[in-house]
C-alpha cells in the first residue's frame, strides 16, 4: 500500500507540475500576444497621426499606399476610390498603387464596366486572381504582369454606411491570418482619414467660393464703378 501511495504521490505531483508548466506558457503566450497587440496599436496610431497632417488629397492617398508598402510590409497595394461626388450607373473608378522594391507609384482613372468597378464598390471582401479576371483595364494587367502580380486580397473602405472604395494588398508568401487582421484595422482608421480630408477640401474650396463671391459683391457695391472695372470682373 506504501508504494502505490508513492507512485500516486509522484503521479500527481507530474501532473500538478506539468499543469502549471503549461499554465506558466499559456500566459507567457497571452502575455506576448498582447504585447505585439500594443505595439501594433501605437504603430497605426502614429501613422495615422502623420496622415492626417496631410491635407492634399492627392498626396493622401499616395501616401496611404506608400505607408502600406513600407509600414505594414506588403509587396504590392492599390488603392480603388470611387467618385461619389458624380453619381453614375459606371462611376468612376481612382487607382492608386505602391510596390515594392524601389518607390515607383502608378495613378490612374477608369469608368466604364470593369472588374475594379466591382472592387471598389461592392463593398465586401474580394480574394482576386488578376489571371480569371476577363474585365481588368490593359493598364492593370500590364501592371500586374510587370511586378508579377497573381493575387490580391482587397477590403473594403467604408464611412458610416457609404463605400467610399477598397484597398487591395499582396505578399510573395501568403498572407495570414494576422495580415488581414493588421489590413482591417488599417483600412478602418484610413476610411475616415479619407473623408475628413475630403469635407476639408470640400470646405475649403467653398469657403474661397465664398471670398470670391464677396469680393465681386463689394466691387459691384461700391459707390462708384467704371464699366472698364465691371468688364475686368
Amino acid at each position: 500500500n506504501s508504494t502505490g501511495l508513492v507512485i500516486l504521490t509522484a503521479v500527481v505531483g507530474t501532473l500538478m507540475t506539468t499543469r502549471y508548466i503549461l499554465a506558466s506558457h499559456e500566459n507567457e503566450v497571452l502575455l506576448l500576444e498582447r504585447e505585439q497587440r500594443h505595439l501594433e496599436s501605437e504603430h497605426l496610431r502614429r501613422m495615422m497621426t502623420q496622415l492626417t497632417e496631410i491635407l492634399s488629397e492627392e498626396r493622401l492617398r499616395e501616401r496611404i499606399v506608400s505607408m502600406a508598402r513600407d509600414e505594414l510590409n506588403f509587396d504590392a497595394v492599390m488603392l480603388l476610390l470611387i467618385d461619389n461626388v458624380h453619381p453614375t450607373e459606371h462611376p468612376q473608378v481612382q487607382v492608386y498603387t505602391a510596390t515594392k522594391p524601389g518607390t515607383e507609384r502608378h495613378r490612374w482613372s477608369f469608368q466604364g464596366h470593369n472588374s475594379l468597378e466591382q472592387f471598389a464598390g461592392s463593398g465586401k471582401v474580394h480574394e482576386v486572381n488578376w489571371e480569371n479576371q476577363h474585365q481588368v483595364p490593359p493598364e492593370i494587367r500590364l501592371w500586374c504582369q510587370k511586378q508579377p502580380i497573381d493575387e490580391m486580397v482587397f477590403l473594403p473602405l467604408i464611412y458610416q454606411g457609404r463605400v467610399l472604395g477598397s484597398l487591395g494588398v499582396t505578399r510573395k508568401n501568403h498572407l495570414g491570418r494576422h495580415d488581414i487582421s493588421l489590413l482591417t484595422k488599417y483600412t478602418e482608421q484610413v476610411t475616415a482619414v479619407i473623408e475628413h480630408a475630403r469635407l476639408y477640401n470640400e470646405a475649403h474650396e467653398h469657403e474661397e467660393f465664398s471670398r470670391a463671391m464677396a469680393a465681386i459683391a463689394t466691387r459691384l457695391n461700391a459707390a462708384v464703378v467704371e464699366p472698364a472695372e465691371i468688364g475686368m470682373m
